[in-house]
């Protein structure tokens, strides 16, 4: 493995454990905060008002998160009903034409979340507290993004194990 191979490996690692933290600090917020919302309303009979629409937020971004992490794994969810009936080289080229399509779907919604935010960065629009509604925002252009990238990187392996297969063969 050249220096560049290594240097990408060590990129995308830390990436995943970006977004393995990210996930856990995320989560584990949601549980706190959730937990000391109820706690506040049911004995104190109060609690902060900007608790609830955060925990929205912090949802949504878990969501998004998920999601991320579950194309990384290649546990999303696939309607690839040619895969099941397809063997070797064709159902490499199969691969290659999913991820190809899933990138571009995936780059094309990123592209227009981009767009969604800046109609809301020019807005002195809170989504909670004084957290901007675009920060609430920003995650979607972020994540559509790498999962078209992730999509992209899965096309070129599958095809760089279909160029293989040809040179063996």
């Amino acid at each position: 493995m050249n220096g560049n191979n290594k240097k990408l490996t060590k990129a995308i690692l830390l990436v995943h454990k970006l977004e393995d933290w990210l996930l856990f600090l995320i989560t584990s917020s949601i549980v706190i905060f959730a937990t000391l919302q109820i706690l506040l309303r049911n004995i104190f009979d109060t609690g902060f008002t900007w608790i609830t629409p955060m925990l929205g937020v912090l949802v949504f971004w878990v969501g998004m998160l998920g999601a991320l992490v579950a194309t990384r794994e290649q546990g999303h969810i696939k309607i690839n009903v040619l895969s099941v009936y397809l063997s070797g080289k064709q159902k490499t080229i199969s691969q290659i034409v999913v991820n190809l399509f899933s990138s571009v779907i995936s780059l094309v919604i990123a592209y227009y979340a981009v767009g969604f935010v800046q109609l809301d960065l020019d807005s002195s629009t809170k989504a909670f507290g004084e957290v901007p509604v675009w920060f609430a925002e920003v995650i979607m252009p972020v994540t559509f993004a790498l999962m078209g990238l992730r999509f992209l990187l899965f096309a070129i392996s599958h095809f760089n194990s279909l160029t293989k297969q040809k040179t063996l063969s």
